[in-house]
C-alpha cells in the first residue's frame, strides 16, 4: 500500500513539473539614448515567450514613469507563443532615470521585470553633441573688449590716487607679466573700488601703467569677428580672485580645493614654471585658505571629484588636450593635479597631446566633451596675442572644417585677469570669488548671431552647461547655483554655416625685455642681438617703421638694425644694441617698433646698470 501511494505521488509530481508555467523576456534590460524633455523616444521592443507547456495567464503589464509600454499580449499565451511589449521613454524633466516594466502572470516567478534606463535633456540643448572649451591665459575683459560696441567696456580707468586716466595701448607682446596672484587681485579690486591695479607688482613701471592698457579691433581682429558673428559675454568672471592654477581647478571641479596660488618653491617663494601637479618637485607647494582664513602650504596634488570623473562614470566620452610633460604649457594641464587621474589609467587614456586636437576635429573624432590648453599660443604675457589668436583660429577652423561642426558648442575663455584693469566689481559669492571679469566667446551653429550676453557667468557656468547637456549632477554649490549659458543659444534656429578665418602675420620679438651686465660709466658693452620674426602662419608682409629708442635713458643705448621697410612671412631681421652708461645706477629705455600687424607699436624694454 505504501509503495502504491509513493508511486501515485511521484506521478502527480512529474505531471505538475511537465505542466509548469515558465516564460522568458528578450532582452531583459534596455537603455534609451538621450531624449529631449517633452518628446517621445523611438520604440524599443521586448519579446515575451511562453517557454512552458501550459497556457500562460497574464494578469498585468505595467511600466514605471517616465517609461511607457504598449503590448499585443492577451490575457493568455499558449505554450511556445510570443507577444511583443513596445517600450518608449517620455521624460517630462531633465535628468537620468531608471525604471522597469513588470509582467505579472502565473509563471515562476510570478513577476518578470525589464530594467530600463534613460537620460533626459532640457528642450533644445540636445542638438549639441560636442562641447569644446578652449582655455586661454591672463586677460581681463576691458583689456581685450573694452572698446567693443554694445559691451560694458571702458576706455578709462581709476588709479590709486583717485585720478581717471585713459587706457593706453597694450603691445602685442608685453614687456612683462603683471602680478595677478591672490594678494594682488585683492589689492587691485580694493573692496570693489577697482582702483589699485597700478600698485600691484608690474602694474606700473616707469610711468607706463601697463595694467591700464587695452587692445582694439586692429590688435585682435579675428576675436572681434567671432564676437560680431556669434556671442560675446561681457559679464563673465573668473571663479577665484587669483591666478591660473586655482581657476583651472574651478574649470574642472567647481572648486579649487581651497587653493589660492600658483605652485611655488616654498623655500624661496619663487614661481616654478615646471610641473604643477602630482609630479611637482618635492619642494613645490601651493597656498590654501581654510574657512577660518588661515593659510597653509600643501603639495599641489588633490583627490577631488572633477566633471571628467562624472563624464567617465556616465559613459560620456571626453579628452583633455594639453602639452605633454617637458613642453611649454604642461603647467596648465590641471588634471596633473588630480591624484586619481594623474596616477591612474585615465592619464594615458584621456589626457592627450594638444597637437592631436586639429586631427581629431577635422576627422570627426572629437569626444563629446573636450578641453584644450596650449603653451606658446596661450596668450600668457609676455607672449604674442597675435600668435595666440592664430592658435585659437586654427583650432576653431579645424572644428568648422570637420563633420562635427553642426552639433558643437565652443567656449573660448581666459583663465584670469592677468593683472590688467577691469572696471566692473566682481560679485562676492564666497571667500574665494568671484574674480575680475574675463572675456568669453560662445561659438556654435546655434549661438545667437552678433549678440552680447549680459548674463552673469563664471567658469562654473560652462560646467553647468555640460551637466545640463549630459544629465550630470552638480559637483559643488558653485555649479549648482551658476547661470548656464543656454540663454546665449537659439536651439530653434537653422544651423549656422562655418566661419573659417585666416591666420594673421604676427610680428614676434625674440624677447620683450633684455638686460645688460654692469658696465663702467662711459664705456661701451658688447653688442647684444635681438630679433624680430614674421610668424604665425599669415601670408602678408609686415610693414615696419624704423625702430627707435624712446623714454628713460635712451641716450645710454645705441641701436642699429636691419628691420626696415617690410618683413616677409617667416623672415627675420636683427636689432643690434649696445649700452654706454653715462651715469651710475639703473638705466633703462624702450625700443619702439611701429608696424601694421597690430594696432600700435611693439615695445622691447632695455635695462642696464652703470658702474
Amino acid at each position: 500500500m505504501k509503495a502504491k501511494s509513493w508511486s501515485l505521488l511521484a506521478a502527480l509530481f512529474l505531471s505538475s513539473s511537465l505542466l509548469a508555467q515558465t516564460s522568458s523576456l528578450t532582452p531583459t534590460s534596455l537603455g534609451f539614448p538621450e531624449q529631449t524633455v517633452g518628446t517621445i523616444s523611438a520604440v524599443q521592443p521586448v519579446t515575451l515567450t511562453n517557454t512552458g507547456t501550459a497556457t500562460l495567464a497574464i494578469s498585468r503589464i505595467a511600466a514605471t514613469l517616465p517609461f511607457h509600454q504598449k503590448n499585443n499580449c492577451k490575457s493568455s499565451l499558449a505554450p511556445g507563443a510570443t507577444c511583443t511589449i513596445q517600450i518608449t521613454f517620455q521624460p517630462v524633466a531633465a535628468g537620468t532615470f531608471s525604471g522597469n516594466v513588470t509582467i505579472t502572470d502565473n509563471a515562476t516567478p510570478t513577476q518578470q521585470k525589464i530594467d530600463l534606463t534613460g537620460t533626459a535633456m532640457p528642450p533644445g540643448i540636445g542638438v549639441i553633441q560636442h562641447v569644446v572649451f578652449i582655455i586661454k591665459e591672463n586677460r581681463s575683459f576691458d583689456t581685450y573688449f573694452g572698446q567693443y560696441p554694445g559691451a560694458n567696456g571702458t576706455r578709462t580707468g581709476v588709479i590709486s590716487t583717485g585720478e581717471t586716466i585713459p587706457l593706453s595701448h597694450t603691445p602685442d607682446q608685453t614687456t612683462r607679466d603683471i602680478d595677478h596672484g591672490w594678494s594682488s587681485a585683492t589689492e587691485a579690486i580694493d573692496g570693489g573700488k577697482m582702483d589699485k591695479f597700478d600698485l600691484i607688482p608690474g602694474g606700473n613701471q616707469n610711468g607706463d601703467y601697463l595694467a591700464y592698457s587695452q587692445m582694439g579691433q586692429a590688435d585682435i581682429p579675428n576675436y572681434w569677428t567671432y564676437a560680431s558673428n556669434f556671442v560675446l559675454a561681457d559679464n563673465m568672471f573668473s571663479s577665484l580672485q587669483g591666478p591660473t592654477f586655482p581657476n583651472h581647478l574651478y574649470i574642472m571641479s567647481g572648486q579649487s580645493a581651497n587653493v589660492i596660488s600658483n605652485p611655488k618653491f616654498f623655500t624661496t617663494g619663487t614661481n616654478t614654471w615646471m610641473n604643477w601637479g602630482c609630479d611637482a618637485q618635492p619642494q613645490v607647494r601651493v597656498t590654501t585658505l581654510n574657512s577660518a582664513g588661515k593659510q597653509a602650504n600643501v603639495l599641489p596634488c588633490f583627490d577631488i571629484t572633477t566633471v571628467a570623473d562624472e563624464l567617465e562614470s556616465s559613459g560620456v566620452t571626453w579628452k583633455y588636450y594639453a602639452p605633454p610633460q617637458g613642453l611649454s604649457g604642461y603647467q596648465y594641464s590641471i588634471l596633473n593635479a588630480i591624484n586619481h587621474i594623474r596616477n591612474g589609467p585615465l592619464w594615458t587614456e584621456r589626457v592627450v597631446n594638444n597637437s592631436q586636437f586639429l586631427t581629431d576635429a577635422m576627422n570627426g573624432q572629437l569626444p563629446q566633451v573636450s578641453w584644450i590648453v596650449t603653451g606658446p599660443g596661450s596668450e600668457h604675457p609676455p607672449t604674442s596675442t597675435c600668435y595666440g589668436e592664430n592658435t585659437t583660429v586654427s583650432q576653431i577652423n579645424a572644428i568648422m572644417a570637420g563633420p562635427d561642426w553642426p552639433t558643437t558648442a565652443i567656449f573660448v575663455a581666459w583663465d584670469d585677469f592677468g593683472g590688467f584693469y577691469d572696471h566692473v566689481p566682481p560679485p562676492v559669492l564666497d571667500k574665494f570669488g568671484l574674480g575680475p571679469r574675463v572675456p568669453m566667446l560662445i561659438i556654435s551653429p546655434y549661438a545667437k548671431a552678433g549678440s552680447v550676453s549680459h548674463t552673469q557667468y563664471e567658469f562654473a557656468s560652462v560646467l553647468r552647461f555640460i551637466e545640463d547637456r549630459f544629465g550630470l549632477p552638480a559637483l559643488t554649490a558653485r555649479d549648482a547655483a551658476a547661470n548656464g549659458p543656454e540663454d546665449s543659444f537659439d536651439f530653434t534656429q537653422a544651423a549656422r554655416s562655418p566661419l573659417v578665418l585666416q591666420p594673421r602675420s604676427c610680428l614676434v620679438a625674440s624677447v620683450t625685455a633684455s638686460g645688460f651686465a654692469k658696465q663702467a660709466v662711459n664705456t661701451t658693452s658688447p653688442v647684444k642681438k635681438l630679433y624680430l620674426h614674421n610668424q604665425g602662419g599669415g601670408t602678408a608682409n609686415i610693414a615696419l617703421t624704423t625702430p627707435v629708442l624712446t623714454g628713460g635713458d635712451a641716450s645710454d643705448f645705441a641701436l642699429t638694425t636691419t628691420c626696415t621697410g617690410s618683413l616677409a612671412p617667416n623672415a627675420t631681421c636683427a636689432l643690434n644694441i649696445t649700452f654706454t652708461p653715462q651715469a651710475t645706477g639703473s638705466r633703462w629705455t624702450n625700443i619702439s617698433i611701429g608696424n601694421n600687424a597690430s594696432g600700435g607699436p611693439q615695445l622691447i624694454n632695455l635695462t642696464g646698470t652703470g658702474n
